[in-house]
């Protein structure tokens, strides 16, 4: 199996149209927010990319608060220095 796809099929070294508009549809909802938030959403299951923006389109604001804490988590996980 190949290592990149996930459960759900998707491969995330091959871009989906599906994941091209939910990304788009995020960016028209929440504009500027940081590259760390960007870079998690590329990797990001399919499916709860699409709720996010889901999320986003209902309560944008909230999702920008998570969108500027990106960086902190990624800290925090050890992920980011």
């Amino acid at each position: 199996m190949d290592p990149s796809a996930t459960a759900s099929g998707e491969d995330y070294n091959e871009r989906s149209s599906e994941r091209k508009e939910s990304l788009q549809s995020l960016d028209r909802v929440l504009r500027d927010v940081p590259k760390y938030f960007w870079a998690l959403c590329l990797v990001l299951d399919l499916g709860e990319l699409q709720d996010l923006v889901e999320m986003a389109e209902r309560k944008p604001a909230a999702v920008r608060i998570l969108a500027r804490e990106t960086r902190s988590m990624l800290a925090k996980c050890g992920l980011f220095t």
